[in-house]
């Protein structure tokens, strides 16, 4: 009996309705009050420094991810997530419901994708270079 083989078929049969439940799931997790509460102090402890939210913020969403993950039949590990993230990508050309929900997910991870979370400075998202020249003063 060997468990590899179970979990690649789990993965290659994850159905376009599973992969949305689970995308739903996490984002539902991500909104926890406690959940919610951990992700904004790390952004505010972040500020406008992607590398701090890349530090900071993106391991928290990146449990939460996980831990959903493994409840659809993954590796519990940052391996399972990236298996689980290409049978996503390979189905939000096809499917624009599970693009959405991969979009909401984003917004709650990179502000830059969200118009909420804009600083209202006025500046393109899309600006090229390394960033160095935040505007924060903290």
């Amino acid at each position: 009996f060997n468990m590899e083989n179970v979990y690649e078929n789990v993965r290659r049969e994850l159905s376009p309705e599973n992969v949305k439940e689970a995308l739903q799931v996490m984002l539902e997790r991500m909104h926890l009050p406690e959940n919610e509460a951990k992700v904004q102090g790390a952004k505010e402890q972040a500020g406008d420094d992607m590398v701090e939210v890349f530090k900071n913020v993106f391991p928290i969403v990146l449990q939460i991810q996980i831990e959903v993950v493994s409840k659809f039949g993954f590796v519990s590990n940052q391996e399972g997530l990236k298996d689980f993230l290409i049978r996503v990508n390979q189905l939000t050309n096809e499917y624009s419901e599970i693009l959405d929900l991969m979009l909401k997910i984003r917004e709650v991870y990179l502000p830059g994708f969200s118009g909420k979370a804009a600083t209202g400075t006025g500046e393109q998202p899309e600006k090229r270079g390394s960033g160095g020249t935040s505007v924060a003063s903290n």
